[in-house]
């Protein structure tokens, strides 16, 4: 009953900000603009409050390998649901690398997440192209569909070491917003 109502509580967070934000995206949509910030500040206190976890997942790297939520346990994670195509997630990739560059050592993971269709062979070649210093995994509908039936492309979730999740945001997120986020959770680390 408890994990029913954190998902339904979480998608509930999603139609409001995104109703708050005047964005009206379908699934698979690059989210950002006008009204972008909405989704965080109506988001953690809500999240806060009712202390919602992060589902568990097994996924499959780029080389086929298994990544499991089990593995980030411990560390801040920034969960960044995103798709080769979408451009403004293609805008947010320096300054992940800059973050995975600094905070890595720090107890801070960074996983990708695509939900590219073309599979994980287009997003190989595209991460030839691109640097992308931070893990990637192939996203698959059951994830999706359990941090909330993603509304719109960027879209990442802020997971504490205790695996609750402080932060979602939704569409092109500046590199200070992500920092402040993880600042704060190492914060309370001490």
């Amino acid at each position: 009953m408890k994990k029913g109502f954190a998902i339904l509580l979480l998608g509930g967070v999603f139609v409001l900000g995104g109703w708050l934000s005047g964005e009206n995206a379908r699934p698979g949509d690059a989210v950002a603009g006008k009204g972008q910030g909405m989704m965080e500040s109506v988001a953690s206190p809500l999240l806060a409050q009712n202390k919602i976890f992060a589902p568990d997942f097994t996924l499959l790297d780029l080389e086929g390998r298994q990544v499991s939520s089990k593995s980030l346990r411990g560390k801040v994670v920034l969960l960044h649901f995103w798709a080769t195509w979408c451009h403004y997630c293609r805008r947010e990739i320096p300054h992940l690398n800059e973050i995975y560059a600094e905070y890595a050592g720090r107890g801070v993971a960074i996983l990708a997440v695509s939900l590219d269709r073309g599979g994980a062979a287009a997003v190989r070649a595209f991460k030839k192209r691109v640097r992308i210093d931070y893990p990637v995994a192939m996203g698959n509908r059951n994830v999706q569909a359990n941090f909330g039936n993603i509304r719109g492309l960027p879209t990442t979730f802020v997971i504490s070491p205790e695996w609750q999740i402080t932060h979602v945001h939704q569409g092109y997120v500046p590199k200070l917003v992500l920092e402040n986020s993880i600042k704060e959770l190492l914060k309370k680390q001490g």
